[in-house]
């Protein structure tokens, strides 16, 4: 108590020290490490459309084989498809000529009405033309094209191997967008 009652003093308060530097702008690369996994955006199976014995497959239809839009992957035995359409082209024509000697027949006769669809043989015509059509397609599919250009992620048939409709022939993915 006998002590005498410290000065009471403001405190001083420095400023603190500081740095600075004027920024300027530059280019910079940076390098940036990350992982991740790129997908093809598309990537089917191929399947067959008809039966029959695999006659040929491309030299790219191998597991990661480079392939183009509309190449030959594989084609499949066609014999039966080329006689199946050969028949429905001579079916057809004997349609069209029945048809068109119906129409005849009917002329002569003369009458004033119209002739029936089946008088003059249209459904008949329609159905021989119809059958053609499926033929032709049957054998247009025993030719396996690629729908996109890509690779081959799996090759699963080989040649003198024997397919059924639906029958899985390989897994291709395209090469045109990845994601």
């Amino acid at each position: 108590m006998l002590r005498p009652k410290p000065e009471r003093q403001e405190p001083q308060i420095a400023p603190p020290s500081v740095f600075y530097t004027v920024a300027e702008s530059q280019s910079v690369t940076l390098d940036v490490s990350a992982q991740g996994e790129v997908r093809p955006r598309t990537d089917i199976s191929l399947t067959a459309q008809v039966a029959g014995q695999v006659v040929s497959t491309s030299n790219e239809f191998v597991n990661g084989g480079a392939f183009e839009k509309g190449d030959v992957l594989i084609k499949i035995e066609d014999a039966a498809y080329r006689a199946a359409a050969a028949a429905a082209r001579s079916r057809l024509a004997q349609e069209e000529a029945e048809a068109a000697l119906a129409r005849k027949d009917y002329e002569e006769l003369g009458l004033q009405e119209d002739p029936t669809a089946l008088a003059l043989r249209i459904p008949q015509l329609e159905q021989a033309r119809a059958e053609y059509n499926a033929a032709k397609l049957d054998l247009d599919r025993t030719t396996i094209r690629a729908p996109f250009k890509g690779r081959v992620r799996e090759r699963i048939v080989g040649v003198g191997q024997y397919v059924s409709p639906g029958a899985q022939l390989g897994r291709i993915f395209s090469t045109d967008v990845a994601e």
